[in-house]
C-alpha cells in the first residue's frame, strides 16, 4: 500500500523523529510511504489544498495536540469539516487520564511524548486497519 501522511508538530526535532519512526515502521510492513511535514497546522491547511487539487487526499495525519495559535483539536475540527482523515495526536502534556475525550471522534488516536515506538506503531496499526474496511 502507497501512503501518504502528513506531520504537523511546532517542534522540528519532533516532526524528524515521528518521520524516521514511521518509515522505519511502515517499511517493514511493506508500504511504501510519502511525507509532508509542517511545523504549523495553517501551512498544514495550505499543504492539504494543494493535494486536494491533484485528487488525493492524505491517508493519515499525526499532530501535536497543543501548539501555539491553532490547536490540534481545532486543526482536526477545520479538516474534518471536508474529509474524514484519520488522525493521530502526539503530546506531552495532554495525554493521561483525558485520552479518552482526546480519541474522540472516530478515527482519532492518542499517544504521548516522549513518542514510544511500539506506541506509535499500535495507532498507525489501528489507522491502517480503518483503510481497509
Amino acid at each position: 500500500m502507497d501512503l501518504r501522511v502528513l506531520l504537523v508538530d511546532d517542534e522540528s526535532t519532533s516532526l524528524h523523529i515521528i518521520s524516521s519512526l514511521l518509515e522505519k515502521g511502515l517499511a517493514e510492513k511493506q508500504h511504501s510511504v510519502h511525507i509532508d511535514m509542517a511545523r504549523y497546522p495553517e501551512k498544514a491547511l495550505d499543504l492539504i489544498a494543494e493535494l486536494k487539487k491533484t485528487g488525493q487526499n492524505y491517508d493519515f495525519i499525526t499532530c501535536d495536540y497543543s501548539m501555539p495559535g491553532m490547536s490540534g483539536r481545532e486543526f482536526q475540527e477545520t479538516v474534518r469539516k471536508t474529509q474524514n482523515i484519520p488522525f493521530i495526536f502526539i503530546s506531552a502534556g495532554a495525554i493521561g487520564p483525558g485520552k479518552e475525550e482526546l480519541e474522540k471522534p472516530d478515527n482519532t488516536y492518542a499517544i504521548p511524548k516522549p513518542i514510544d515506538a511500539a506506541e506509535l506503531e499500535n495507532a498507525v496499526s489501528s489507522v491502517l486497519y480503518s483503510l481497509d474496511k
